[in-house]
């Protein structure tokens, strides 16, 4: 069990350090797409001070093993995704959630 422990611990932490590396429009648009992601990961604010991780380790905790490391590979696939759109699409779909708000 301590080993369970120590892997989500890391797991969060690599998580956690990799979404610190987008800028903040990036940040929030992320963080958007996870707590629609998961359930267990609601209303976390434009920013991660300090509500990110703990939010990460108990949806960690609650997955199975297989469900973890699915979920994990997932989450920094999509921070990689929205750290490599280029600025021309990210403004496209900045316009596209805008207008669907205001809409």
């Amino acid at each position: 069990m301590e080993q369970m422990n120590d892997l989500i611990e890391q797991m969060v932490k690599d998580i956690s350090s990799q979404a610190q590396g987008l800028d903040p429009v990036r940040l929030g648009l992320f963080l958007g797409w996870l707590c629609a992601h998961s359930a267990q990961v609601k209303a976390i604010p434009q920013g991660i001070d300090g509500q990110l991780e703990p939010a990460l380790r108990s949806w960690f905790e609650s997955l199975p093993v297989q469900g973890l490391l699915w979920e994990y590979r997932l989450v920094l696939d999509e921070i990689a995704w929205w750290r490599d759109l280029d600025a021309h699409r990210l403004n496209m779909l900045i316009k596209a959630e805008t207008g669907r708000r205001d809409g």
